[in-house]
């Protein structure tokens, strides 16, 4: 399933062609999986801590931990974007994916050929909006910051990684 925005503006209409290019690549390449394909996350207050989640079509947000899915994805941006005329911004974002390696061919060490698939899609995407800036591993790396609840741990066959993107966008530009 993808979360897809209506009419996306400013920094979600860039994340979502970088949504829409991964899932129409993992939906090939791992045909029948369940795949969760969500665009931006709201960093969520709440009396527990700040949680992860997504704004699903209604009237409710979703946190974003493990689950059944396959494969999980979606996007956390920086609170400070940047620009130096007031027209193109840049933004720091952090692509995080859930994987359950066992649906691999050879799950074996397959934490790394997934990371690896991943980032070779991300660099073949052909803009100048996008750029891969680094690659994290870690619960607590990933989220710093952030309360995680979930009782699922980074380990083999589940695995948790973030590729770090800078994400270029025209605020007033609409899709």
């Amino acid at each position: 399933m993808i979360s897809l925005i209506v009419n996306p503006v400013g920094i979600d209409k860039q994340i979502q062609k970088v949504q829409t290019i991964l899932y129409e690549y993992l939906n090939a390449a791992y045909p029948g999986k369940n795949i969760l394909a969500v665009g931006r996350a709201y960093k969520n207050q709440s009396t527990d801590g700040v949680t992860i989640a997504y704004f699903d079509s209604g009237e409710e947000y979703v946190n974003l931990f493990y689950d059944e899915e396959d494969i999980k994805y979606f996007f956390i941006d920086a609170d400070n974007h940047t620009s130096a005329d007031g027209f193109v911004y840049s933004a720091n974002v952090k692509l995080v994916f859930y994987v359950n390696l066992s649906i691999l061919p050879n799950p074996e060490r397959a934490d790394e050929t997934f990371r690896k698939e991943i980032v070779s899609v991300l660099n073949r995407i052909n803009t100048n909006k996008v750029k891969v800036t680094g690659v994290e591993k870690g619960l607590k790396n990933i989220f710093s910051g952030i309360e995680i609840k979930t009782d699922k741990t980074d380990m083999q066959p589940l695995h948790t990684f973030a590729v770090n993107l800078s994400i270029n966008y025209h605020l007033m530009q609409k899709c």
